[in-house]
């Protein structure tokens, strides 16, 4: 968990293009950027936004194998935007592209359904464990 957590900020830090050699911006109104990004379209736009979402599932899916308290969604959601604002922030000290609280939003998003994805499987494997085990009772 904490190698993932360290790679996700390693990566969020580097230049991938030379569009991120802009001046730095923040966008601190929620759903802003998104809008101005889904109205000019584009393959790019797409990638960024499913990119936020898949990027921190693997959180919500490891936290609560990792620790107790990620058993729990709402911790999940926290725990994921405090990670994802951290990210920002050091976007911001360091000046480098955009610091965007939508990224903090999908962000988020993507660690609970990570979350809800570790829930549903673990819910359906014990519904089988006990399936299998009332079955052979009888």
């Amino acid at each position: 968990m904490l190698i993932y957590t360290g790679v996700i900020v390693g990566l969020s830090q580097w230049h991938f293009s030379p569009a991120s050699v802009q001046p730095p911006v923040v966008n601190l109104v929620p759903f802003w950027g998104l809008g101005q990004s889904l109205s000019a379209g584009g393959l790019a736009v797409l990638i960024n936004i499913v990119g936020n979402i898949i990027a921190f599932m693997p959180i919500g899916f490891l936290l609560p194998l990792w620790h107790r308290l990620g058993r729990q969604g709402r911790n999940v959601a926290l725990i994921g935007s405090g990670i994802s604002t951290t990210i920002e922030a050091l976007r911001w000290i360091q000046g480098q592209r955009v610091t965007d609280v939508d990224d903090v939003m999908l962000n988020t998003f993507g660690a609970v359904l990570g979350y809800l994805v570790f829930w549903v499987l673990t819910s359906r494997i014990f519904r089988s464990i006990n399936n299998n085990r009332s079955e052979n009772i009888i």
